[in-house]
């Protein structure tokens, strides 16, 4: 597999410790000398692609005592400062990024040539992000963003100087996510209320035989969904299905569809699963299903340990990666009553293989 020099820009943020007595939120002073420490946060850095990295205007951090003894928000988007510093007391914490008052995706502003974007990035740290203040002691926070690239990624948190920089990883990367299964079809149901010739269309038996492979076009690099899970948004780009035309026919609905592959940690035997949505059917369909629809699909099987809530062994896909206990879900729904009108699948049967594209 290919290897390429892929940029991260790591935001460091560092809690020192001073013997200082501060206010908290709530207008309450600290009494006890030892007892709060300075917050320092780094706001601009030079990436390694040449562009000055920082906050977007609204971004604020949340620090949070657990017990919420203390909480309050400090800006991180001052255009003229390099570091913003406040005293905090000492704790358990909890720290949280807002955006314009609200939680959502993470974001920073890129500025290259003259040119001053906001555009998404991907936090690497695991979340809930948590640390302890000690009182008289230094404690450092590291943020990592990564902004671009398809690799393998270490999520991780480092104890490090007040600085903020960028740094290159060199690691394995992938563009394209390919799946195949067979086995038997378990289950299959199309909707009476539905017209004859959608009936004829999408008719499917259970306990007939399949085969399915699909090439899903990674367009974003893989990001913690949630602990312990990493995810990769994507297209479909090709599809190949072999059984009865109605077999055929659903798995055609497909192609084009958006969604996401994600890598779950589960131990020795991670679930690697894709799931994709489709607005809209083939145009071939539309005098069948003439009405407004929502296609999923969902795949899975258990691929042994390639993933430890940490790092993501993406060089372990190199080949055709072969995976065990696989299901498959194909479901048609009417947006216009939120009914599912057909669906087939099989359970635990199957035994994909899959392999990643350089």
């Amino acid at each position: 597999m290919s290897r390429a020099i892929l940029n991260s820009v790591l935001v460091l943020l560092a809690l020192l410790m001073s013997p200082f007595v501060a206010g908290c939120s709530d207008g309450q002073p600290v009494q006890e000398e030892g007892t709060t420490g300075t917050f320092s946060a780094a706001l601009v850095t030079q990436g390694a692609d040449g562009a000055t990295y920082q906050f977007p205007t609204g971004t604020f951090i949340n620090l949070r005592i657990q017990g919420n003894t203390f909480n309050d928000f400090f800006p991180l988007d001052n255009p003229n400062e390099t570091l913003v510093s406040r005293r905090v007391p000492a704790g358990s914490y909890t720290a949280i990024l807002t955006y314009n008052g609200g939680e959502g995706a993470y974001l920073l502003q890129r500025t290259q040539n003259g040119q001053v974007s906001v555009i998404p990035a991907v936090l690497l740290n695991a979340t809930p992000i948590t640390f302890e203040v000690a009182a008289g002691g230094t404690t450092s926070l590291a943020l990592s963003f990564r902004v671009q690239g398809l690799s393998d990624i270490t999520f991780s948190v480092g104890n490090v100087n007040i600085t903020l920089n960028t740094s290159e990883q060199v690691n394995a990367t992938g563009s394209q996510w390919r799946v195949t299964e067979s086995g038997v079809l378990q289950n299959a149901s199309v909707d009476p209320s539905l017209s004859m010739e959608a009936q004829t269309l999408l008719a499917v038996s259970p306990g007939e035989m399949f085969n399915l492979s699909v090439f899903f076009n990674l367009t974003w690099s893989w990001f913690l969904a949630e602990p312990g899970v990493i995810c990769a948004l994507g297209t479909i780009t090709s599809v190949s299905a072999n059984g009865s035309s109605g077999y055929q026919a659903r798995m055609s609905q497909i192609l084009g569809a958006s969604g996401r592959v994600c890598v779950l940690d589960s131990g020795g035997n991670d679930q690697v699963y894709i799931s994709v949505f489709a607005s809209s059917v083939p145009a071939g369909q539309v005098s069948a299903l003439p009405g407004s629809y929502s296609i999923q699909l969902f795949a899975d099987g258990y691929g042994g340990d390639v993933f430890n809530g940490t790092t993501f062994q993406q060089s372990l896909f190199e080949g055709p990666r072969p995976h065990g206990f696989g299901t498959l879900s194909h479901t048609i729904t009417d947006l216009s009553t939120n009914t599912v009108v057909a669906s087939m699948g099989s359970v635990s049967s199957l035994n994909p293989t899959i392999m990643i594209v350089p």
